[in-house]
Parts: structure tokens; C-alpha cells; sequence
């Protein structure tokens, strides 16, 4: 796993809240200052620049319309397609 020497305070995110974050419309600069709010006492490194370079080096970034007909499929196909 990639970590950051530069700016090492983005290892103290966990990966799939950042991704939550992403899929759930959050803009870099949103992601930022979420993370200044929960991370008070680190007064550098949450910046939306920071959170990009992240994103892009994990490969985070919005799901496109086919990757979300591939998600349903795949969740339909693991549950089933019967309603409750």
C-alpha cells in the first residue's frame, strides 16, 4: 500500500470512508473539511488538494453509470431478486 511521506496525516484515514465519502457525492474540498472537523488536533495535511492526490493514488473516484449497473448485478445476484 502507497503511503504518504509528504503529507502522512492522510494514513490516518481509513480507505473505504474516504471512498463512502466519494460515492456519496462529497467533493474533495467537503472531504477536507470533514476530516479538519474530526481531526482537530492536526493542524496540517487534510488539505483538498491532499485528499485529491489521495483519491487519485488509490483510484477513488465517483462510480460511472456502468460500474453502478455492475454493482446492482452483483448484489442482486448475491441476495437474489425476491422481494420481502
Amino acid at each position: 500500500m502507497y503511503k504518504f511521506r509528504r503529507h502522512f496525516e492522510m494514513n490516518l484515514v481509513e480507505e473505504d470512508d474516504i471512498r463512502s465519502l466519494v460515492w456519496a457525492g462529497k467533493t474533495h474540498a467537503e472531504i477536507a473539511s470533514l476530516l479538519q472537523a474530526r481531526f482537530r488536533t492536526v493542524k496540517r495535511g487534510f488539505s483538498e488538494r491532499n485528499v485529491r492526490e489521495y483519491c487519485h493514488v488509490r483510484g477513488i473516484h465517483k462510480p460511472m453509470f456502468h460500474e453502478l449497473d455492475n454493482i446492482v448485478l452483483q448484489c442482486v445476484s448475491e441476495v437474489g431478486n425476491t422481494l420481502i
